[in-house]
């Protein structure tokens, strides 16, 4: 089986890409997305966040930060309604982090005018696999659905299956 990331995966693709890659002649954009891809097996902040941007290409459309606070990383993602709820606009912020074997998902649902802490809806989640991290995603992506923050006409990119 060959390596989910590779990108020359047959004689045609290799013959008609591998070298003008190789001479940088497809261009920059092109180049930089290649070049930035981490192998499977790396495990840092933002490698974490490209897999789950991999399952979830909705989160493209969503605003985007890195943060970085004592030497640890988080990669947030956020947005918020693009049309209000009974008169409320909401705000949702999905975050993400890899430290030692863990990673953690910080979820954050509030009204966006609401600056009281104590009156947010935040979920902290820490788990070892991978595998762990897609329901907790998913449960978001339901929740931005319901707050108005997905558009009915980006339902389909939602999840890549």
């Amino acid at each position: 089986m060959k390596k989910f990331f590779e990108f020359f995966d047959d004689e045609d693709l290799k013959s008609k890409f591998e070298i003008p890659y190789l001479k940088g002649e497809m261009g920059e954009e092109i180049s930089k997305n290649f070049k930035s891809l981490k192998l499977a097996t790396d495990r840092n902040t933002r490698v974490f966040a490209e897999q789950v941007l991999i399952e979830y290409p909705i989160l493209e459309k969503f605003n985007s930060k890195v943060l970085n606070e004592s030497d640890e990383e988080y990669v947030v993602f956020f947005a918020s309604s693009y049309k209000p709820i009974q008169g409320i606009t909401f705000y949702a912020q999905i975050g993400f982090s890899y430290i030692g074997d863990t990673y953690i998902i910080t979820i954050i649902l509030k009204d966006l005018e609401e600056d009281d802490q104590n009156r947010w809806e935040i979920f902290d989640y820490e788990v070892n696999d991978m595998k762990e991290v897609y329901p907790i995603v998913d449960s978001f992506m339901k929740s931005c659905v319901v707050l108005n923050i997905i558009k009915p006409e980006d339902k389909f990119s939602i999840s890549r299956n």
